[in-house]
């Protein structure tokens, strides 16, 4: 695996700092999540105190878990559940989308302490104008692209 160098490290960086932060979900926003799985889903029946108090629950219990995964869980739990889910089957769903992303940054993590490790600037090992001065001393039309190829016309 290649070493990277020091703009993809900053690059690493930038979305490292931004994974780490995603936007929290207010109140609002988990009642509108919820509130839209209670729509698709088949759900008790329930007088409307009962169902505020479960919203009130619902918020308490998922405020901790950022907005995108809350709705990564949303999406997927429409498309997988039969019945409303429970918070402990919202927080499960919303675990498949943080834990990838805390493989990401952990792989990103890797790859920024394998460049302090090992990335050393390219050092040049002929300079162009000497290669090209010992091509003419010696007759030899090669390339000098780096690639070992010869151009069209050589032999």
């Amino acid at each position: 695996m290649k070493v990277p160098g020091p703009k993809s490290v900053a690059e690493l960086q930038r979305y490292i700092d931004g994974a780490q932060s995603p936007p929290a979900a207010s109140e609002e926003d988990i009642d509108t999540i919820v509130s839209g799985l209670a729509t698709v889903l088949p759900r008790r029946k329930e007088d409307a105190a009962s169902a505020a108090a479960k919203l009130a629950t619902y918020a308490a219990a998922l405020a901790d878990i950022p907005l995108p995964d809350l709705l990564a869980a949303s999406d997927h739990l429409v498309k997988t559940s039969q019945y409303f889910p429970t918070v402990f089957e919202i927080r499960r769903a919303a675990d498949r989308t943080m834990g990838r992303r805390a493989a990401r940054i952990a792989r990103a993590q890797i790859l920024i302490r394998r460049h302090e490790g090992e990335w050393a600037p390219p050092v040049e090992v002929l300079p162009t104008a000497q290669f090209e001065r010992i091509k003419r001393e010696i007759g030899v039309n090669l390339s000098c692209d780096g690639s070992g190829r010869r151009r069209d016309g050589d032999h």
